[in-house]
């Protein structure tokens, strides 16, 4: 009796060959949950916006563009692109969660960091050791704002694991074929705007509700700016946030050829008299009426009205 090979063995068998890293066998979101992680990340943004500008002296903003969940492998393929690629994990939530922010962004928030005006780098290059231990620290601070909008949800401590410029070099636990919420936005500091991804991983949500918790936080949410704690937050946020202002001293009309003909010595003649207030612009909104003068050797306004709101 010859013996059978074992590739005969199997295909007489009843056994089936199953492949359980199939995105077939892999836990969605549902369009609850998905819709739970927007809202949630909604007031995240109002959050972070406060807490960029109140950290960086300038006025940031970021704004939620969309929601969606892919497949990990998809997002390795797609974002081939070199960025600030942040890895934290969100304890107790187990597992971690990805930060991607476009580096002439992150190069901004690094000169200002440094001293600078928040220009970004014409050059894109790796960070150093140095820059990569600054960044840390800043955006450690920033992720204690993105942990106060999980608040009905779950209390996450947000810890930065790994900084890095291309997906391929994070050592995460997201399997290739699991899927991931990306919550997409844009993030803007001074004239410098980028995009600014979450990455967050299924797996991270397997022992939180998500749709109880967004019911619960759409009950609370109304109640969130009554409290006197968070009111006092968000009033140490905005005092600490920069506005531009402006003066305009007045404006004219000329011909072309006589622009093209200005010399030192030409003089031009605005619409406003010498002794006419001029208008002071908060953020690009008229806000006060002033008169100018000099203040130890600068150039200075003096407000001598408020100027009421139309309604």
């Amino acid at each position: 009796m010859s013996a059978r090979s074992p590739e005969a063995a199997l295909a007489s068998s009843r056994i089936r060959l199953l492949d359980f890293r199939s995105t077939k066998n892999q836990e969605k979101f549902g369009s609850d949950q998905l819709q739970s992680l927007g809202s949630l990340h909604e007031t995240a943004a109002r959050l972070l916006g406060s807490s960029l500008s109140a950290n960086l002296r300038l006025r940031s903003e970021f704004a939620v563009r969309g929601i969606e969940q892919v497949v990990y492998q998809e997002v390795l393929r797609n974002e081939t692109d070199s960025a600030l690629t942040i890895l934290f994990s969100m304890e107790p939530l187990p597992g971690s969660a990805i930060l991607r922010i476009d580096l002439p962004c992150a190069f901004a928030v690094l000169d200002r960091l440094l001293g600078g005006e928040g220009h970004s780098s014409p050059v894109q290059r790796p960070f150093t050791e140095i820059e990569k231990g600054l960044i840390s620290r800043f955006f450690q601070r920033v992720l204690a704002s993105y942990r106060e909008s999980w608040t009905y949800v779950v209390t996450p401590t947000c810890a930065i694991e790994q900084i890095v410029e291309n997906f391929e070099d994070l050592n995460t636990a997201i399997l290739p074929e699991e899927y991931t919420a990306c919550i997409r936005g844009e993030l803007r500091f001074g004239k410098v705007e980028g995009r600014c991804t979450f990455f967050l991983p299924r797996s991270l949500f397997h022992e939180v509700n998500l749709q109880s918790a967004d019911a619960s936080y759409l009950k609370n949410a109304s109640k969130m700016g009554s409290t006197e704690e968070y009111v006092f937050e968000i009033n140490q946020h905005l005092e600490q946030a920069l506005v531009d202002i402006e003066v305009e001293l007045g404006t004219t009309n000329v011909l072309l050829q006589d622009l093209l003909e200005l010399q030192p010595g030409h003089v031009i003649v605005f619409d406003k008299e010498p002794n006419q207030a001029l208008k002071m612009q908060v953020n690009g909104q008229d806000m006060f009426s002033v008169y100018p003068g000099f203040y130890r050797d600068h150039y200075a306004v003096k407000v001598v009205k408020v100027i009421e709101e139309k309604a």
